[in-house]
């Protein structure tokens, strides 16, 4: 079974095991290198137990990122490139996260995986790169 497999995508058990997985290594220096290793090595694992994204739609904004099964597919692609590295052409439509899977790839390689950089750009400056935009990709991460 892989670890994210373990992960449940019901937003309320969601939530209690992201909890449930802070506390059980709060106070164990073995769980804590585990939790590092499974993050490293399972970026669908990584995705939903720890990255939150922002929905200005909703009461709370920001919310447990859950993905469904073309953002696991598509995350996977979109690492498989960027370990590859080859260039990838995604069609994006409104409101399926390709911004948001692209800066969380970034941000995955970036956290475990030594001297990473990436360049990040858009057809606006502002999108890139404005303090306080939910809209802007670096905001994202």
């Amino acid at each position: 079974m892989s670890w994210y497999e373990r992960v449940p995508k019901n937003a309320l058990e969601n939530i209690k095991f992201r909890r449930f997985i802070l506390a059980s290594v709060n106070s164990s220096a073995a769980r804590r290198k585990a939790l590092m290793e499974a993050c490293a090595e399972d970026i669908l694992f990584y995705v939903n137990t720890f990255v939150w994204t922002f929905d200005p739609r909703t009461p709370e904004s920001a919310i447990p990122f859950i993905t469904y099964r073309f953002q696991d597919e598509a995350l996977l692609e979109i690492q498989s490139a960027i370990k590859d590295q080859k260039s990838l052409l995604m069609q994006k439509s409104r409101d399926m996260g390709a911004s948001w899977m692209a800066c969380i790839a970034v941000d995955h390689q970036c956290q475990f995986e030594r001297g990473k950089r990436f360049l990040m750009f858009s057809y606006v400056a502002d999108l890139v790169d404005k303090i306080g935009s939910p809209k802007s990709l670096f905001w994202k991460i």
